[in-house]
């Protein structure tokens, strides 16, 4: 977890409406976030409407459209994405 202090960085920027902070967040984490989404899908029943690359992308979107990310650091971003997918999925669903 080298990259903790730049995310820690990555993050007050984003929080403070810095477009590109959160395209370099996904960017370095999108592995992380992917490997989320990935488990999630699985976890879930059925064959959803998204694979995990679109739901990866569109959890991206909705962190983008509230323009607010919630999150200090490594670990409460990965709590909030872990809020968020689920919700995307739910609203794929419906």
């Amino acid at each position: 977890m080298n990259d903790t202090p730049a995310i820690a960085e990555l993050i007050a920027e984003a929080r403070k409406g810095d477009p590109t902070a959160l395209d370099e967040i996904l960017r370095v984490l999108y592995d992380d976030l992917y490997a989320l989404a990935s488990a999630r899908l699985e976890a879930g029943e059925g064959d959803g409407p998204l694979d995990t690359a679109e739901l990866v992308h569109e959890s991206y979107l909705r962190f983008e459209q509230t323009g607010n990310l919630k999150a200090e650091d490594r670990p409460h971003f990965f709590d909030y994405a872990g809020r968020v997918i689920p919700s995307v999925m739910v609203d794929f669903a419906r």
